[in-house]
């Protein structure tokens, strides 16, 4: 059903009214790539406002950076699965063709730059895997440009607070309700 929102439009009126047409369906035979990762490992990992992407193999096998970079995907669906109740329960639909356009700025302006950092925009990070046989770059969802993200479903009602210093410095919604120390006000009653 997810996968299915990226191809069913509701019609506008004026198909409505001269078509007898409530939903149009856009089928292009898309390719999507489905990761779907443990429930458990979301919040101890700190992931649940990120989508991975394996970025370098020590085997040199063309990874799923490359191919995606490459054109190969129209769409990715990145998700959360709960084995219990065997359903996703967050999850993040991805257009790629927007996003394979916003890297593509992102190396010509940036990445071959002598910046004096990683060459990485705000967002970006690189790891490697627990025996360094493969490197990935982690995309934080709230840095992309929102034209990218096609549905989402992050934040979960158990979820505990998000602990993650980028997220808290750069997307908190209440990191700017409290005035900082030294701006506050002392209050004096008069009598």
């Amino acid at each position: 059903m997810l996968l299915g929102l990226t191809c069913i439009h509701i019609a506008d009126i004026d198909e409505d009214r001269r078509h007898n047409t409530d939903l149009m369906f856009d089928v292009n035979r898309a390719r999507y790539p489905v990761r779907v990762r443990r429930l458990r490992d979301r919040l101890p990992y700190n992931r649940r406002n990120e989508i991975p992407f394996r970025f370098s193999r020590r085997t040199h096998i063309h990874t799923e950076f490359a191919k995606l970079m490459a054109g190969w995907d129209d769409y990715c669906l990145y998700g959360w699965g709960d084995e219990h109740s065997q359903r996703v329960v967050a999850y993040t639909l991805l257009n790629l063709d927007i996003f394979r356009g916003w890297m593509s700025a992102i190396v010509i302006d940036r990445l071959f730059a002598v910046t004096g950092d990683s060459g990485l925009p705000l967002g970006v990070t690189l790891f490697h895997d627990h025996d360094s046989s493969a490197s990935f770059l982690a995309f934080c969802l709230d840095c992309l440009p929102q034209e990218i993200i096609q549905h989402r479903i992050s934040a979960l009602p158990t979820d505990s607070p998000n602990i993650d210093s980028h997220w808290s410095t750069y997307h908190d919604p209440l990191r700017d309700i409290a005035p900082p120390s030294h701006m506050r006000r002392s209050v004096t009653r008069v009598g």
